[in-house]
């Protein structure tokens, strides 16, 4: 009983720190995109990312800076990613579209938003950025 125990607390300690780190590497990206910082940010999301690889906020915001930097297909797959640990995840949906748009994927762009819509129907941004198809 008492070697399982010890065995168990640095496991603990381990976990519990891997979150702090996570977190800090979260937060640093979070401040870097306020500076509109996005290649800094893109590093720090990834650091997040390489603590915890569940950490679908993470992938969403790298996702988003890899698009503000024209990384359009790795940020597609950052949005891929995050919508497979979340399924319904609407601000992926719609940051995806915004991707696919770039691409010239509009029918899939098109989808997006309005999968987002449909589960948020109060979702101004994805209506903002469907709009943004037509004047185009």
């Amino acid at each position: 009983m008492k070697k399982t125990i010890l065995l168990t607390i640095p496991f603990f300690i381990a976990v519990s720190c891997n979150h702090n780190i996570t977190y800090d590497y979260f937060q640093e990206g979070v401040k870097n995109d306020s500076l509109n910082n996005s290649a800094e940010a893109e590093k720090f999301y990834t650091l997040a990312i390489t603590s915890d690889t569940k950490n679908v906020h993470a992938y969403n915001n790298r996702g988003l800076d890899r698009f503000y930097l024209n990384k359009y297909k790795e940020a597609i797959n950052d949005f891929n990613i995050a919508l497979s640990i979340m399924r319904g995840f609407t601000s992926a949906l719609s940051n995806r579209g915004l991707a696919e748009h770039q691409l010239g994927l509009d029918s899939a762009a098109l989808k997006d938003y309005n999968a987002a819509l449909k589960l948020d129907p109060k979702m101004v941004k994805a209506y903002f950025n469907r709009s943004q198809m037509e004047g185009d």
